[in-house]
């Protein structure tokens, strides 16, 4: 697969661009019940009406091709080495019937109340319902607004560090690259949370 550029920066559909050996590394570390709900996420991400951008697709399509890869490089190991003594079990995700509850929390948090409510983001106005701000994710120091939000799409991406996608997937990054359901508790938690606060303070 090319990779395309964006103005004068490269794109290598990897964070921080990353090149695709270096993000094929660092998936060997991961268990696999992660890896698979890694690959559910971008999947179902990429099939999203808001993620139809071209460059999201791309995103998404190019950190797909490398899980599937890893997934696939364990299969073989797994069944060539099956008579040894410390081959792994193959344990699935946990993503399984979980999508009433992803579709309830993304109707909580669109991306522009989840950036400034949650993260403190003060969202520069561009266009049609289109933001720039700060990039807020840990590890990039965005001097200038670099981090793009279609509030149409609901998606985010950062041009700098080049990570995006819907508040799942960003939760995902604000928690040092937690889990899926790590992210999806944690929106939870954090609406549950704020939705008391203001309900103590409307009925004061």
């Amino acid at each position: 697969m090319p990779e395309p550029d964006i103005g004068n920066r490269p794109f290598t559909g990897f964070p921080f661009g990353l090149s695709k050996t270096t993000y094929e590394q660092e998936l060997r570390y991961l268990p696999t019940a992660e890896l698979e709900d890694a690959l559910e996420v971008k999947r179902w991400l990429a099939i999203e009406p808001e993620c139809t951008e071209p460059q999201v697709q791309r995103y998404f399509a190019y950190q797909i091709e490398v899980i599937l890869a890893e997934l696939h490089r364990r299969r073989v190991l797994q069944r060539n080495r099956r008579d040894h003594p410390l081959v792994p079990a193959w344990n699935g995700g946990d993503l399984r019937n979980n999508r009433e509850r992803i579709e309830r929390v993304k109707a909580r948090w669109p991306i522009e109340l989840f950036l400034t409510q949650s993260l403190g983001c003060k969202l520069i106005p561009k266009r049609n319902r289109q933001f720039v701000t700060n990039c807020p994710l840990p590890y990039h120091d965005d001097s200038t607004p670099s981090f793009h939000v279609d509030t149409v799409k609901n998606v985010g991406y950062c041009f700098g560090c080049q990570r995006g996608g819907d508040v799942i997937e960003l939760t995902r990054w604000l928690l040092n690259n937690g889990t899926f359901m790590d992210a999806l508790i944690a929106l939870e938690q954090e609406g549950q949370t704020y939705d008391r606060i203001n309900t103590r303070s409307i009925t004061r």
